[in-house]
């Protein structure tokens, strides 16, 4: 498993989240067998705000710790419900292992 930490210093919002979609874009791209993308509802939630993002529908009539809310290019993006939402790390899957951990340091609360 590789950890990687993505520091986010950005000016404004806006282009804090296309710094965010795009980093993780540049891992999708060298990692191809990434099928899911795992993470806290902050960081989920900035993720469908980028035109990557394609919604899905789902029945909501079971309670679970994870559910699917989406693709983010072409990727299963998940929400974790138990990971607190201060705790930006997104998980980049193949099948149900972790194989990297993507660690976005927000000092400065831009993202939130």
């Amino acid at each position: 498993m590789k950890t990687i930490n993505l520091k986010i210093d950005q000016a404004n919002y806006r282009l804090a989240s296309k710094y965010l979609a795009s980093e993780i874009l540049n891992i999708l791209e060298e990692n191809k067998e990434i099928t899911n993308i795992v993470s806290n509802g902050n960081i989920c939630s900035i993720l469908q705000d980028d035109l990557k993002y394609t919604l899905k529908r789902r029945d909501n009539s079971e309670i679970e710790n994870m559910y699917s809310i989406g693709n983010f290019d072409d990727i299963e993006l998940d929400v974790d419900v138990l990971q607190l939402w201060t705790d930006n790390k997104i998980y980049f899957k193949k099948n149900n292992d972790v194989i990297i951990i993507l660690e976005v340091e927000d000092t400065e609360n831009i993202l939130i």
